[in-house]
């Protein structure tokens, strides 16, 4: 399957990376920081992108499933829903593990 992590180089999302790679799926880590993703996915072995949810969501396709590993303390800005809707709009499953 492929993953895509958001908040995928914090403490959380690190380690769900790690486990759903163990596992054998295609991950990607993401996150604002395109530097911190990249250095995660280079140890781990897998892809990294720089992305942030209040900006460009096409980033998602490609990907089956995204989880919002970022964290509880994120903000949404003017509109809450935009990344779920944009992801169900590419087809994809969401996951917010914030919740």
């Amino acid at each position: 399957m492929r993953v895509l992590v958001l908040g995928g180089y914090g403490v959380f999302g690190a380690r769900l990376a790690e486990l759903l790679l163990r596992d054998g799926h295609q991950v990607t880590i993401a996150g604002r920081n395109g530097v911190k993703a990249q250095a995660l996915a280079a140890t781990l072995g897998c892809q990294a992108l720089a992305m942030d949810r209040a900006r460009d969501l096409r980033l998602l396709a490609g990907h089956e499933v995204v989880v919002d590993a970022a964290g509880p303390f994120h903000a949404y800005g003017a509109d809450p829903y935009a990344l779920p809707r944009a992801a169900i709009a590419a087809g994809l499953h969401y996951l917010d593990l914030a919740d």
